[in-house]
């Protein structure tokens, strides 16, 4: 082989290792900002590939989950209500004045009762009850 050819050998063997090495330098980076992404923000990148999966939008998918929990909490209410009545820890008219006075209530001060209900739930970890409201 002449020297010529060796040299356009070894000239074009060093510019393939170049662009393959480059290549995989880019996709390496672009990987680990991917993994940065989903490594600050899971439920972000949860909701995206949910609704993505769905082929709905992400507004959409996080509004059905917000009417999801609100009708979970009314259910656990009224659950809530109705053991009260059951072990007559409250009459009727205690649980229609009960009631009265939660659907008056702010939504500021409803999310702050049910930080204040789990915190309750968790102390007494009572697992008899369906929810954590003791009797008199």
């Amino acid at each position: 082989m002449s020297r010529r050819a060796k040299i356009i050998t070894i000239t074009i063997a060093m510019l393939l290792l170049i662009t393959v090495g480059l290549t995989t330098f880019v996709l390496a980076q672009e990987s680990a900002e991917t993994e940065v992404d989903i490594a600050e923000n899971p439920k972000q990148t949860f909701i995206s590939k949910v609704a993505n999966i769905l082929g709905i939008e992400e507004e959409q998918l996080v509004n059905a989950f917000k009417q999801a929990h609100q009708e979970m909490k009314a259910e656990f209410f009224e659950r809530c209500l109705q053991h009260a009545l059951d072990n007559e820890c409250i009459n009727k008219q205690e649980a229609d004045q009960i009631r009265e006075w939660q659907q008056s209530m702010p939504d500021v001060l409803q999310d702050c009762g049910q930080k204040m209900r789990l915190r309750l739930r968790d102390r007494w970890n009572n697992n008899e009850w369906p929810c954590p409201m003791p009797c008199r």
